[in-house]
């Protein structure tokens, strides 16, 4: 089974709990595409904001670019093979799961098929991250 890293999003929503299924025909097989340079919205809680940004730096939103206090910052990198995500955080935690789609929802499923962080995508930038 592939899998796809989400790690601060998984770390902020924890276990998801959702009506998905994480079985072969929801798979998405071109995870790159799918996620580089695009924002997933955390359907669960409205906490994951992060970019996916083309170049594999993961990108948290916070506050914004200009916020003193929680700025734009990049938290870690991502790389993707086939429909495995890989989630590389500063200091040390990494994730792997693997991306499914369903209706316009994607689902971050762990190896025992168990759905971790769920979300919708939206064009993100980069531009300005710390």
């Amino acid at each position: 089974m592939k899998k796809v890293m989400l790690a601060g999003m998984v770390l902020a929503v924890g276990t998801v709990n959702v009506l998905a299924d994480c079985t072969l025909s929801s798979v998405v097989d071109d995870a790159d595409t799918a996620l580089s340079g695009q924002l997933i919205i955390d359907t669960g809680n409205n906490t994951g904001r992060e970019v996916h940004c083309p170049s594999g730096d993961l990108v948290e939103l916070a506050k914004g670019v200009g916020d003193s206090v929680d700025p734009t910052r990049k938290v870690g990198s991502w790389s993707a093979a086939d429909s495995d995500v890989t989630y590389s955080y500063s200091g040390g935690r990494n994730f792997t799961f693997e991306l499914h789609e369903v209706s316009g929802t994607y689902y971050f499923c762990d190896s025992s098929g168990s759905v971790k962080a769920s979300g919708s995508l939206t064009s993100g930038s980069c531009a300005g991250a710390l």
